[in-house]
């Protein structure tokens, strides 16, 4: 009995002191990281804009199913009116069918790149019928995108109307 005990004490002492090196290792930087994984700005804002503009064509086509995908479900919002958000408001506003656009546009799209995480910022130009005549609206959005799984999320987005707009 007595050189199984032995046996077990020193698997688990090796156990222990192999775990120990090992936190003393250097933790591998972000920098590290991205080589690693290959990510370049010029890779995530191709992927950023391509998923703004794919959104534009969700909301024309009221593409429920592409906002549930590529809205984090912590989404925080703050639309152009000042009201909070989240992904649930979100969709249901935009499948209201009082909800009808007529064209919508991205301008001046900048993405600044922090590894699996993005920020863009762009004028969106919406022209809307709401019940009445048509209204332009522009509209200056900062969204925050994260990398998960593979793809692409907004986790939060803020939204303010440009001063020659309403």
């Amino acid at each position: 009995m007595r050189p199984i005990l032995n046996i077990s004490m020193w698997v688990a002492l090796t156990l222990l002191c192999s775990s120990c090196a090992s936190i003393t290792e250097k933790p591998v930087t972000s920098t590290q990281l991205l080589e690693l994984t290959n990510i370049s700005d010029a890779n995530v804002t191709a992927e950023i804009t391509k998923k703004e503009q794919e959104s534009i064509k969700a909301e024309m086509s009221k593409d429920k199913v592409w906002f549930e995908k590529n809205l984090g479900d912590e989404l925080v919002s703050t639309g152009p009116n000042g009201h909070p958000g989240t992904k649930a408001r979100w969709i249901a506003h935009l499948m209201d069918p009082a909800e009808k656009f007529i064209s919508q546009e991205i301008e001046n799209m900048k993405v600044m790149t922090y590894g699996y995480t993005a920020v863009a910022t762009y004028k969106w130009i919406q022209k809307q019928d709401k019940k009445g005549p048509d209204a332009v609206e522009t509209i200056q959005y900062t969204d925050v995108w994260v990398k998960r799984n593979g793809d692409w999320q907004m986790v939060a987005t803020h939204g303010s109307f440009v001063s020659d707009s309403k």
